[in-house]
């Protein structure tokens, strides 16, 4: 291989021979050749431009900013080796110290256009994204025909989730660039997210009668289907209870089904819940069937409401809705349900919750309250939850500690129960994630490090595990005051494309 590398390079020149070597992806050879040069002295600018190309190509990233440096350092007006180092460093992850060197380029040669599109690029990836919009804005401004602006342009609307914005971006790249299957796979993901599966579908079929095995487009064609589809839920779950010297025993099956429906916003769902309850001696036996409708307020929101009824006991029913609201690493969601008793429409129990969740550099703030009455004995329930947890990734699995602080009232208006409590509790815990292709596991366990006086600590722990639609799961839950369970869960999804 030597051999003919020196053939070539006897009839052309240096930098032309690596050069076409590098054209060619033939990396090994160029890196070869190249290191002869730079050991013989003889590599010019073009030569030192193609070995870090080569390194760059073949992940080798510290060579490809040595040799950028030694460009830079030799000539700091070189604008190509600037480009280099930027992008070098940017993927190391010296996100900062790439745009410092993007802005050197941009004195340079104000409108460079790969210094642009790397500092739209870079401020995105640094999670700076109203500055990396900026810089697409101008990046269209200087160049209105560049199919690849107007991609990245929608990226970053992506990513900043903006998805309607980044519509008319991909459109305007497929207008300039029809024959590029990429922009039409991004337009269609976008609509997959916003729920609009048909305009999905209709750009996946035609990313793939361009190129048939598009393996992006048929990955989503496969998903819109099924999204399109049916899909059927079936789970059960036991709890096994110990309260002193009292068992209890919590069966349930749940069997659903739900679709979209014939217009993109809506979406359908029924499911059966089959329950007995065994406590001591007494055994519960419960039937619902909970009819659901969800309807997608834009790309943020989704309103959802239920009722519910029981076939051998017609004049129990329950009802709830439901409001959920999605901003840029935060989450909204209220919901309020009635459990009803006819023929009196008496109210045995109404429950609202409101829950926030709120996500930032790792670190996650879920807050939640909610408030429950029994009217018929003027019973109410009061509770406040904040949870901090922070996402620590090592090689191999995720780590996530967490703090809990919570307060829960209690006001018993019915001799038959307790008097009023008030407890405050603090507690820590640990969870670990792992993924695996389809598959994965989480565990975690948690327990209560100061309670108000004479109220019981408790300790919980988890494991579930999972592999693509079908996941068991098995907790354990326990007091300082004989109190413990253990409930253990299975459950898979069928989908039924369509």
């Amino acid at each position: 291989m030597l051999f003919w590398t020196m053939l070539v390079w006897t009839l052309t020149t240096p930098s032309d021979s690596l050069w076409t070597l590098v054209h060619q992806e033939k990396y090994a050879e160029a890196i070869e050749l190249g290191q002869a040069l730079v050991s013989e002295g003889r590599a010019d600018r073009a030569a030192l431009l193609g070995l870090a190309f080569a390194y760059r190509a073949t992940d080798r990233l510290d060579q490809a900013e040595a040799i950028y440096q030694t460009m830079v350092s030799a000539n700091p007006r070189d604008v190509d080796a600037l480009l280099g180092l930027a992008l070098v460093l940017s993927w190391q992850g010296q996100l900062d110290s790439a745009i410092a060197v993007y802005h050197r380029v941009r004195q340079i040669e104000p409108g460079n256009r790969e210094a642009l599109l790397g500092l739209a690029r870079t401020y995105g990836w640094a999670d700076r994204l109203a500055t990396a919009q900026a810089y697409a804005d101008t990046a269209i401004t200087w160049f209105p025909d560049d199919p690849e602006v107007y991609q990245l342009a929608g990226e970053i609307q992506v990513w900043a989730d903006h998805l309607e914005q980044a519509i008319p971006l991909y459109q305007q790249a497929m207008a300039l660039e029809p024959d590029n299957p990429a922009h039409g796979v991004r337009l269609a993901q976008v609509y997959e997210w916003l729920g609009d599966y048909r305009r999905a579908r209709a750009l996946y079929a035609q990313v793939l009668a361009m190129d048939p095995t598009n393996p992006e487009a048929q990955a989503g064609m496969q998903r819109v289907r099924a999204a399109m589809g049916y899909r059927v839920e079936l789970g059960a779950d036991n709890t096994r209870e110990q309260d002193g010297s009292v068992r209890g025993d919590y069966r349930r099956m749940v069997v659903g089904i739900g679709g979209q429906s014939p217009w993109p916003a809506l979406r359908w769902r029924v499911r059966v819940y089959g329950t007995q309850n065994t406590r001591g001696e007494t055994t519960n036996p419960w039937l619902l069937v909970a009819p659901e409708l969800r309807v997608r307020l834009g790309s943020r929101g989704s309103l959802g409401g239920h009722i519910g009824w029981n076939p051998t006991h017609t004049s129990a029913w329950t009802y709830g809705v439901s409001l959920s609201w999605r901003l840029p690493g935060l989450s909204l969601q209220a919901e309020h349900t009635r459990d009803i008793l006819e023929p009196v429409a008496q109210i045995l129990f109404q429950n609202t919750r409101l829950r926030a969740t709120l996500r930032t550099w790792r670190v996650q703030f879920k807050a939640s309250a909610e408030y429950g009455t029994i009217p018929s004995d003027t019973n109410r329930r009061r509770l406040l939850d904040f949870t901090v947890t922070r996402d620590i990734r090592l090689p191999w699995l995720t780590v996530k500690p967490l703090y809990s602080f919570g307060f829960m009232a209690y006001d018993h208006g019915s001799p038959k129960y307790y008097s009023p409590d008030r407890i405050q509790r603090h507690a820590l815990g640990l969870g670990i994630f792992r993924s695996f292709g389809r598959g994965y596991f989480y565990a975690d366990y948690a327990q209560s490090v100061w309670v108000a006086e004479g109220t019981p600590g408790t300790r919980n722990g988890s494991l579930e595990v999972g592999y693509g639609d079908f996941y068991v799961s098995v907790s354990y839950f326990a007091t300082t005051e004989n109190y413990e369970a253990w409930t253990v869960k299975v459950g898979h999804v069928l989908r039924i494309p369509r």
